[in-house]
């Protein structure tokens, strides 16, 4: 009977992974094997015939068993009292699998891929390994979630062998495709632009009494993230940070669309939305983000955010953009204040990124990794600061407490949200 299963389940991922490769294609990283991997889940596996190139398709397949895992989990351990403790892991473990799938498809040479993935495999694994802990210490049968538990051992086993295989054949110069930061600035602030018609749009069709308050907060949160998203990118933020940042504009994209199938938006308004849409989908295809597969989310996930928590942080944004602008009229002497100025740009994009986050309603173990990263870039521009002629104590004074209160104010926003 477990083996007939088993063969059931086998057959089924085979199934799912196989269209998952027709709606995700990856150009010029198509693997030796077939879509489905299924000589991953034999006895004993084989793994002789995977190279580099399937590296995309692994990380797929990891994101696929933790999108399944994560149902058969809320359904298998509804009545365990810590089961929320494995959905917010398999959620985390998602989205590592999710950044290693984009890391190792964005960039045009194969080196830059695989360093990337080099860089985000750890995360991968790291949380892996959590769900693993978590999944051995909760009381109950949960046989499709172990099953799918076991699928993805399989394939996270062969990613870090493949990350260091050495590439067979002479080395291959390929043709990069520069990443040009000053196109997706640009077509951040298209976007940026196409979102007030609409808004003015929405706004008065409610004041003509057609209920849209769901689609305006909706949009409201929309418009707040494009516009953390412009400023990061003009902000000189590497690829990890925009592609970071761009996530939650394409989420509630997604619920923006849900929205309209039930709202009664006049064809203007839809008009005006496909614009938006498709600026998103062009970014997203620049970005190489795979297609998202999650589960519905219940009715008590769906509610917007409170606009307000992102207030300390636009605060203290405006109070840092003040204090570097007076750096920059006060020290004349450029290695000094370019110095201090980069400092100042990583903790706004930081800034910016926990506000993203907050907005996009992130995972809490996400929010307190940015909340981390956010204080050790407060650190090293508060060390530059504090030397002789970096800057007014006052203002770094001002700045420490606002910072402060943004961490403060974002881990008791969080904590509430258990």
């Amino acid at each position: 009977m477990n083996i007939a299963r088993r063969e059931k389940m086998v057959a089924v991922l085979g199934a799912m992974v196989g269209v998952l490769s027709i709606l995700m294609p990856v150009p010029g990283a198509l693997g030796q094997t077939g879509p489905g991997y299924q000589e991953l889940f034999q006895d004993p596996a084989r793994t002789d015939q995977l190279t580099r190139a399937d590296l995309p398709n692994m990380g797929r397949l990891v994101v696929l068993e933790a999108t399944s895992m994560f149902v058969h989990a809320r359904s298998e351990l509804r009545d365990s009292p810590d089961s929320y403790r494995l959905l917010d892991e398999i959620t985390t473990l998602w989205n590592a699998a999710d950044a290693f799938t984009a890391a190792v498809s964005f960039y045009p040479l194969e080196s830059q891929r695989i360093q990337a993935g080099r860089l985000t495999f750890p995360e991968l694994e790291e949380a892996f390994y959590r769900v693993k802990r978590t999944l051995g210490t909760l009381p109950g049968m949960a046989t499709r979630t172990l099953e799918n538990f076991v699928n993805m051992y399989r394939v996270v086993a062969v990613i870090g062998p493949l990350l260091e295989q050495t590439p067979p054949g002479p080395l291959v110069v390929e043709d990069p495709r520069e990443f040009d930061p000053v196109v997706i600035t640009n077509q951040a602030r298209e976007l940026s632009s196409a979102i007030v018609p609409l808004k003015t749009h929405v706004k008065a069709e409610t004041g003509r009494g057609v209920k849209l308050e769901t689609l305006d907060r909706e949009i409201d949160v929309l418009e707040k993230l494009i516009q953390g998203f412009e400023r990061i990118s003009s902000g000189g933020a590497n690829e990890r940070d925009l592609v970071a940042s761009f996530r939650p504009i394409r989420s509630r994209a997604q619920r923006i669309n849900r929205e309209l199938q039930r709202a009664n938006l006049a064809g203007a308004g839809q008009g005006l939305w496909r614009t938006i849409e498709q600026q998103i989908s062009d970014l997203e295809t620049r970005f190489q983000i795979p297609r998202e597969i999650v589960p519905r989310p219940t009715g008590a996930e769906v509610r917007s955010p409170d606009l307000a928590v992102v207030a300390p942080i636009d605060l203290a944004v405006r109070n840092l953009d003040a204090l570097v602008d007076r750096i920059a009229s006060e020290n004349p002497r450029p290695p000094q204040r370019d110095r201090v100025q980069a400092d100042a740009s990583r903790l706004t994009t930081r800034l910016f990124l926990v506000r993203q986050y907050l907005l996009g309603q992130a995972p809490r173990e996400q929010v307190n990794q940015a909340l981390v990263d956010l204080e050790m870039s407060w650190r090293q521009l508060e060390d530059r600061m504090m030397r002789p002629s970096q800057g007014n104590p006052e203002s770094l004074q001002t700045l420490r407490r606002e910072v402060n209160e943004v961490v403060a104010r974002t881990r008791e926003q969080i904590s509430r949200s258990r």
